[in-house]
């Protein structure tokens, strides 16, 4: 029986307005850097999104209650097993078990 080896893929959709100068290849490369750290080895999908601080504060009140202005806001997809229950089985390897796409949600950053 051969076994497949499961390799990183990321899908990362970078959205922004205009006015937000940043690198996106430096940006992709940085997450699927943290990723393989993390020994992820599966498809991932993951939105990030560049926003004011007008929109941020907008975003925290409407979904965390607080009129204030913050630096990142994410919205996870699923929930991942805690730390705990994963010790000793070498990171993700819980999750890949049952998954074959690791949705990781919204990260949104001001």
């Amino acid at each position: 029986m051969v076994s497949k080896k499961k390799v990183l893929s990321l899908d990362l959709e970078v959205k922004a307005d205009s006015r937000y100068r940043f690198n996106r290849k430096k940006i992709r490369e940085s997450v699927a850097k943290l990723l393989t750290e993390q020994n992820i080895k599966q498809k991932v999908e993951l939105s990030l999104m560049v926003v004011g601080e007008r929109k941020i504060r907008e975003l925290e009140k409407k979904y965390f209650g607080e009129d204030k202005v913050t630096d990142v806001l994410s919205f996870p997809q699923m929930d991942l097993p805690s730390r705990k229950a994963s010790e000793g089985q070498g990171g993700s390897e819980i999750w890949e078990e049952k998954h074959d796409v690791l949705a990781l949600g919204d990260i949104v950053v001001c």
